[in-house]
């Protein structure tokens, strides 16, 4: 989900010119990441193999969880010894101290024409200052979805996935009622997310952003703020006593057996069904979270680069190259779950799952209701301070809404 941060113009001009030279050799490049688990796994050894073929090795550093990997970036640009790449989804202005640590990549989207296939709101994202491309983005996350076991619903009586949330409730009793967990509650990590699809969906794109991106304290505290905390308190009523225990994944797993009905989840989720051996429209289905359809709420994994070191910045010039090539984007996103960055691929291959997406994608774009996630646009410590305050919530069921709210807004402006 970050001295001078450009390269001299002879540096830009050896990365485009060597990155379309034919590789004679293999080099190598280390690149950070956290895709550890079934299709996000799978997704990165289509990038390896793609980026061999180029005559570079990917040098694979998979680290599990994003705080895991956050952490050992940091340790490694503080001993000066960075990867070539690493994954990011979140705010690039942490690496605002780095800034002379960081690669410019600037000649090679310019020569493959990254401004013409990347919607504003991308762009604006993996530019440092809205200027420099300092990251390629590989992938967009729909943070607003809704996964829903076929298996747990036919056990229902249900045929389709809700489309209203009153829908949804009266199939979670259904489920408690049969023996299923009505919906696949976890971790801190679980339970944010499934705050933010929740939030998203009942507030609206434009609320949503005043209050939780702007931190507009009228709309932190509206009726809107406060209809999105009922929402998600009565979700959470479903939570079962082992529910904080578990990761996204194992939520995941738990659905894939039709154990569990729901789940809110970025789409790579996706990702552990197909691995699974499951087809979306009959054993699972992934749908926008209750009133969000034809909105999009995002988050792009990019892959940020640091300064080339004197032995690979061809190196690593083919590696931008290779991840965002549209072919491979295909290829990544179609086993890892997501959707491409760019606004080009070519979808006939993409189940309907993504097809909507994709297509909501570029909707939502031209609209305006294309809507980055929180991490994106925030410090990570003052989205910890709002996760602080969400998992109270969780927690203690007599908090109401108007006090949550208000902890809400103090967490925000205060980190």
């Amino acid at each position: 989900m970050r001295s001078s941060l450009f390269f001299t113009c002879t540096c830009s001009a050896l990365l485009l010119s060597t990155a379309n030279a034919p590789a004679q050799a293999t080099e190598q490049v280390e690149v950070l990441h956290w895709w550890s688990t079934g299709g996000g796994a799978a997704a990165v050894a289509t990038y390896r193999d793609a980026l061999s073929k180029n005559g570079v090795e990917w040098k694979d550093i998979a680290v599990g969880g994003y705080e895991n990997a956050r952490t050992l970036l940091r340790t490694r640009l503080l001993k000066g010894d960075p990867p070539a790449a690493a994954q990011i989804v979140s705010n690039m202005d942490q690496f605002a101290a780095d800034k002379d640590k960081l690669g410019n990549l600037d000649a090679v989207a310019k020569a493959d024409k990254w401004d013409n296939v990347l919607p504003p709101a991308v762009q604006s994202y993996v530019k440092m200052g809205g200027t420099h491309y300092v990251a390629a983005p590989v992938d967009i996350n729909r943070l607003s979805t809704l996964f829903v076991s076929g298996i747990a619903l036919a056990r229902i009586g249900a045929s389709a996935p809700p489309t209203t949330w009153d829908e949804l409730f009266a199939m979670s009793d259904k489920a408690k009622a049969a023996g299923i967990l009505p919906y696949a509650w976890g971790n801190n990590q679980v339970i944010s997310i499934t705050f933010q699809g929740v939030a998203f969906s009942v507030m609206g794109p434009e609320a949503y952003r005043k209050a939780l991106l702007e931190h507009n304290d009228a709309a932190l505290k509206g009726p809107e703020m406060l209809k999105a905390l009922e929402t998600f308190r009565r979700l959470a009523s479903y939570a079962d006593k082992s529910a904080l225990t578990r990761r996204w994944n194992e939520g995941t797993q738990s659905m894939i057996k039709g154990e569990t009905l729901f789940q809110i989840m970025g789409d790579w989720a996706k990702g552990e069904f197909l691995k699974a051996g499951q087809k979306p429209g009959a054993e699972f289905y992934c749908t926008p979270v209750p009133g969000s359809a034809k909105t999009f709420l995002f988050s792009a994994d990019s892959l940020i680069f640091f300064k080339p070191r004197k032995d690979n910045p061809a190196a690593q010039a083919t590696l931008a190259r290779t991840v965002m090539d549209v072919k491979n984007q295909e290829t990544f996103n179609l086993v890892k779950g997501s959707i491409p960055a760019r606004t080009d691929a070519d979808m006939s291959k993409f189940d309907d799952c993504s097809k909507r997406s994709f297509n909501d994608f570029a909707a939502a774009s031209k609209s305006g209701s294309l809507t980055p996630y929180p991490t994106m646009m925030m410090p990570a410590g003052r989205f910890s301070a709002m996760n602080d305050v969400i998992v109270e919530f969780f927690g203690h069921a007599d908090m109401a809404p108007s006090v949550a709210a208000a902890k809400l807004a103090q967490a925000l402006k205060s980190n």
